[in-house]
């Protein structure tokens, strides 16, 4: 990714997006948004990475690392993923014979109507949305300099192979028009090409995480595709 200077008023940055306090009186470091466990090694160039307190920042892992090894679980049909596709997955799960028992006992069979087996996987829905939620803010903050109201209107996420072909369509498109970028923000760098925009999508590594953001007058969305599989959208309504 090229990296992008974010020229935006400091004045918004100056408290965790995620607990409210005062960065200069806490301990404070970078964080990747997306989280790295869910990225691919080795890391694209200049991911992009937001001020928040140590204590959040730490907070995340073990929701971070549960979403990882349940996708790695999901794509792969196994809850011990195949070391050479997931290798860090499979670090994991190796270490934590606790952790692969609580991904195994998400694992379900059902017959479809055709008389197949199916295998789900019943996700801890808690787990998922801080993570999903945890980067959505971090994406608003970093394409457009501002923080988001603590909590959101809605969020949600499926797997894009359940969407009809109307729904992916819905999903995949990003109404650029309504962008209203904070002047001199990321966003507003990549609305005039400097980094192009795809499709209004911003494409952190292909095939494996991609985000969006809109912006109107009432709302703001954060939307995520994550290894082709995991859709995801955070709204917020704004004051």
């Amino acid at each position: 990714m090229k990296p992008l200077e974010d020229f935006s008023d400091e004045r918004l940055k100056l408290h965790c997006i995620h607990c409210g306090v005062f960065l200069e009186a806490c301990d404070a470091n970078e964080d990747h948004v997306p989280s790295k466990c869910l990225l691919d090694r080795p890391l694209p160039d200049n991911p992009p990475k937001v001020t928040v307190c140590a204590a959040c920042n730490s907070g995340f892992a073990s929701d971070e690392e549960y979403l990882s090894l349940l996708l790695a679980a999901v794509l792969t049909g196994d809850a011990a993923p195949d070391a050479s596709r997931f290798p860090k997955a499979a670090a994991a799960i190796r270490r934590s014979p606790k952790l692969r028992a609580r991904i195994e006992q998400s694992r379900r069979e059902q017959l479809t109507l055709f008389g197949e087996s199916e295998v789900l996987w019943a996700a801890d829905a808690e787990r998922v949305e801080r993570v999903i939620v945890k980067n959505a803010r971090g994406h608003l903050l970093h394409e457009l300099g501002e923080a988001t109201p603590a909590h959101p209107k809605s969020v949600a996420f499926f797997p894009v192979a359940r969407l009809s072909p109307d729904q992916r369509d819905a999903f995949e498109y990003i109404d650029e028009g309504s962008l209203l970028p904070e002047v001199n923000s990321r966003m507003l760098q990549r609305v005039l090409g400097i980094e192009p925009l795809t499709d209004g999508w911003v494409e952190v590594q292909p095939e494996v995480y991609r985000y969006a953001v809109m912006q109107n007058i009432d709302e703001v969305t954060v939307r995520t595709l994550i290894r082709d599989y995991l859709a995801t959208e955070v709204v917020w309504t704004l004051d």
